[in-house]
């Protein structure tokens, strides 16, 4: 899986998603199919079908591995508050941009709490909701939102990383699961 998130980032979506796929298949025979690593993985998955075209796809994968998560971790955890971000830029692909908005800022006061203002996953969030907030009209909200996150990029990753960029730039960021050895 994270074999497949790197070339997803390095541009190779086709080659990332077909391994993604063979990888979704093989989680549950390994670890069970309610174990939050599979979740974890069907959202990487599901940010595979947005990036390719396929944001329905996308929301039903991430559905799905939120369900899973809360499940099993509840909703403040940070698998289930990663995947959350993702249906919300799910959501926002499909322009349904209040239901975007209304689950981004939900998502955000939680990992405020959770992992902290300056969290990177914190920031994702942020990042991405600032531009549906933008694309919904809401440009005071916006903007105070932009130099808030801006703030926490600059004493956190630096104004140079690439999610910072991509912050300033308007676009969102996809937020990864990367599964730890256990």
């Amino acid at each position: 899986m994270c074999l497949a998130n790197i070339r997803r980032t390095i541009g190779e979506r086709d080659e990332a998603l077909v391994l993604a796929e063979d990888t979704v298949r093989r989680y549950p025979k390994v670890y069970g199919s309610e174990h939050p690593y599979n979740h974890g993985c069907i959202g990487n998955l599901a940010i595979l079908h947005r990036v390719t075209g396929d944001p329905q796809s996308a929301r039903k994968h991430n559905e799905s591995a939120l369900a899973g998560l809360e499940a099993k971790l509840g909703r403040d955890h940070h698998y289930a508050l990663t995947v959350a971000a993702n249906l919300a830029s799910d959501l926002a692909a499909l322009g349904d941009i209040e239901a975007a908005c209304g689950l981004g800022q939900g998502t955000l006061r939680r990992l405020r709490a959770v992992l902290g203002e300056g969290h990177p996953m914190a920031l994702v969030c942020a990042a991405n909701l600032t531009a549906d907030l933008l694309a919904g009209g809401r440009e005071e909200e916006a903007a105070t939102l932009f130099e808030e996150t801006k703030q926490a990029y600059v004493r956190t990753l630096g104004l140079e990383h690439p999610d910072a960029k991509v912050f300033l730039a308007g676009g969102h960021l996809d937020a990864d699961f990367d599964p730890p050895p256990i």
